[in-house]
């Protein structure tokens, strides 16, 4: 071989080993938060600890039971952080709304959870056993987004609750009728 093209091929490795450390870190740590966070809350979970122990062979068993279900709060909600980040945390809890959609040919149930399609069945189409037949996978949502946050979290839309534009949880279209539905994240 001659000396440029060993050149080239060093300079193109060295390249293309950069590229691959450059965009091997996606998630960047939030520990320091999290820290400050058990720092303060630190001395809550020692005493509910220790108070849950001396107090189940105490009187107080309805005081401990309330201490304890707080910390298993808070500690929910740190897990929450840990995992969906600062911003994104609270809207992973909620209720699920679910708004049915009736045409001639189709049933669509839509989540509140996700705001996605949770089941598309049609009429007119049977499967081996009767059932209508569901163009979903069986308690898959279909349709969502996948980002990563400032704070280097991934989220999955179908973790979120939305909030839903429309009272109706029911709808029932013809032929020529449309409807919009609006779902909204509020960050």
């Amino acid at each position: 071989m001659e000396k440029n093209n060993i050149v080239a091929y060093s300079l193109i490795g060295i390249i293309f080993v950069a590229y691959m450390m450059y965009m091997g870190t996606t998630e960047k740590p939030i520990q320091s938060e999290l820290d400050g966070f058990r720092d303060t809350h630190s001395s809550s979970f020692s005493s509910g600890e220790s108070s849950t122990i001396n107090n189940t062979e105490g009187d107080n068993t309805e005081g401990s039971e309330y201490h304890r279900t707080e910390v298993a709060a808070e500690l929910d909600s740190l897990k929450r952080i840990d995992k969906y980040g600062r911003f994104f945390a609270e809207l992973s809890t909620g209720s699920e709304r679910t708004i049915n959609i009736q045409t001639d040919l189709v049933n669509a149930k839509i989540s509140s959870k996700g705001a996605s399609l949770k089941r598309w069945e049609i009429h007119d189409y049977k499967k081996w056993d009767g059932e209508p037949v569901q163009m979903l996978w069986h308690g898959d949502k279909q349709l969502f987004e996948k980002f990563i946050t400032s704070d280097g979290k991934r989220i999955d839309t179908r973790d979120m609750y939305f909030e839903f534009t429309t009272e109706n949880n029911l709808i029932k279209l013809t032929e020529d009728q449309s409807y919009t539905i609006t779902a909204i994240l509020r960050v």
